[in-house]
């Protein structure tokens, strides 16, 4: 409706009788337009959930990571830019809409609760959003900041085209957000924990490696996708683990404990099976193409990292 008529009628609008049909229409509207009309079916399919579910897991992505900002910056851009730049921008945010919606299909209880999802991911994503440049790896923040450059050079305000540049890793914010709950550790350095497993163990190697993956049947395109959803909560799980069993040290200057070397550490007391899985994983990188089976394998031996105890210290 109308801006004035929300300001003047506000509660009665809120009890309008086709209230619940003028949502699903603005809801629809919004997923066509900016995730395409099949979005909803295929994700569904891969999910096992109703269209509604996906609807909700949606809305609460685009909310949560707060993407109708971007969405409004790049249009605003409109015959100043070059619309090949727009479009590549916009796929790039379409990447993060998708992987936000599996993330919270696959991990909050049904139904989804939109307004306490947003209430519990959307302060820790905006966060880490202000905060990501800082805690990649050296690797990781290099092929963000080409990808900025690349949109700079399309002529792109730079703001907008580092922000642009570091969604694929901002794509990653609900686990590290969920590995923080509970724990009184500064998300940024949860997040700079998770991003360090990923590039110490090649876990980004192989997200980036399973996107070339060519899928030919229905059921290998969905069991792509599940290898793919659980690698990601495996680095979660490892985050965790090394997190919890990092030597902790109050930081006076943030008011939480801070992690020392955790990585290393956790590496050092697991060195046989870290080797043996960095070992594997430098195997598939020199074996060539990458298909869905040697996937499966590394899925497997991370699996088994997550999964076995501590060494004892000695």
């Amino acid at each position: 409706f109308p801006t004035k008529m929300q300001e003047g009628f506000g509660p009665r609008l809120a009890r309008h009788r086709l209230s619940r049909e003028l949502v699903a229409t603005s809801v629809t509207n919004s997923m066509v337009n900016r995730v395409g009309s099949t979005f909803v079916n295929r994700i569904a399919e891969e999910t096992g959930d109703a269209p509604a579910e996906v609807a909700r897991a949606y809305v609460l992505t685009r909310d949560a990571f707060r993407v109708r900002e971007l969405w409004d910056a790049i249009e605003a851009l409109d015959n100043q830019v070059p619309a090949a730049s727009q479009v590549a921008m916009k796929c790039e945010i379409g990447r993060l809409v998708e992987r936000g919606t599996l993330w919270f299909l696959y991990n909050l209880g049904r139904p989804i609760d939109i307004a306490s999802g947003v209430a519990s991911f959307g302060a820790g994503i905006a966060e880490l959003g202000q905060r990501i440049p800082a805690i990649l790896p050296e690797g990781t923040r290099a092929q963000a900041e080409a990808r900025a450059e690349r949109f700079a050079k399309g002529q792109v305000p730079r703001d907008l085209a580092e922000r642009i540049g570091a969604l694929e890793a901002l794509a990653s914010a609900p686990d590290i957000v969920q590995a923080a709950r509970g724990r009184d550790i500064a998300i940024d350095e949860v997040g700079r924990i998770y991003f360090e497993v990923g590039d110490r163990l090649g876990l980004d190697w192989l997200h980036t490696s399973a996107l070339g993956i060519a899928a030919e049947t229905h059921w290998q395109r969905l069991a792509l996708t599940a290898i793919v959803n659980d690698l990601f909560g495996r680095q979660r799980a490892l985050t965790t683990v090394i997190i919890d069993g990092a030597d902790n040290r109050f930081d006076p200057a943030s008011g939480r404990m801070a992690l020392n070397g955790a990585v290393d550490h956790w590496s050092e007391r697991n060195r046989a099976t870290v080797e043996r899985t960095k070992g594997l994983l430098d195997d598939l990188r020199s074996a060539g193409a990458f298909d869905l089976a040697m996937l499966a394998l590394a899925n497997r031996q991370i699996r088994g990292l997550v999964a076995r105890p501590p060494a004892a210290s000695p």
